[in-house]
């Protein structure tokens, strides 16, 4: 397990995931093995052996973080529906964190059938985080995050002074400038969501996470995101 992690780290993920996988074979009752090889799946791409590995995980020691990641894995593989469901467990064991609620209602905006409660979920991230941002507001990450939200319920405004701050505060993080892209993209911003998300690639993003994003849809097909996606798997 220590080599995976080790490996993990290094960037050499399918060693990563051959030792994980040899970890969890001879110890397959340790949740934290296949937690670790869920992850390892994840960022090469492969969602449903994500998937697989953190239902394992979920079967031997529910958490909130296990939930979130199985829901992650379904939405990425554009489960939306099961994806809500695992995030509805999380919900259940942690009601008070904002990105449980946050990553609900994504899954609910690209459910047929539910898209209609995604602004209730967004709601209540958003009164979660906001607490959050009173408590410290310099925590840009949060205000990344709760930026996407308010795109969600049409709240331009909110929307981009709370972006704007999180790239003031942290010009470096490739998550504020990933948020920054998806709040672009749901305001129909498509230049500033591709500059935020070529910044984000720029700085580490993994570029396989973009194109199956449905948050990011409206621009994973422009030529631009697709060269630097391109460029990225070519360095691989």
């Amino acid at each position: 397990l220590e080599m995976g992690i080790f490996l993990y780290y290094a960037g050499r993920l399918s060693e990563a995931i051959a030792s994980y996988s040899k970890a969890v074979s001879l110890a397959p009752d340790n949740a934290t093995g296949h937690l670790n090889l869920g992850s390892a799946y994840f960022l090469i791409g492969d969602f449903a052996n994500a998937a697989s590995a953190w239902r394992r995980s979920i079967e031997l020691a529910p958490s909130t973080s296990a939930y979130m990641n199985v829901g992650s894995s379904y939405y990425f593989l554009g489960l939306f529906d099961e994806a809500a469901g695992m995030y509805e467990k999380a919900a259940e064991l942690s009601p008070d964190d904002f990105e449980v609620w946050g990553a609900l209602g994504d899954a609910y905006l690209y459910t047929e059938d539910k898209s209609d409660i995604a602004e209730t979920a967004y709601t209540r991230a958003i009164e979660l985080g906001e607490e959050l941002v009173r408590i410290n507001p310099a925590d840009a990450l949060t205000l990344g995050a709760l930026s996407q939200y308010y795109a969600h319920l049409g709240q331009v405004k909110r929307a981009t002074e709370s972006i704007a701050k999180a790239e003031q505060l942290e010009p470096e993080n490739m998550y504020v400038h990933y948020f920054s892209a998806v709040t672009h993209a749901s305001l129909g911003d498509v230049e500033s969501a591709v500059q935020a998300v070529e910044k984000a690639l720029a700085l580490g993003y993994p570029a396989l996470l973009v194109e199956p994003d449905a948050g990011l849809s409206v621009i994973a097909q422009d030529s631009r995101v697709q060269a630097l996606i391109d460029e990225a798997g070519a360095q691989e």
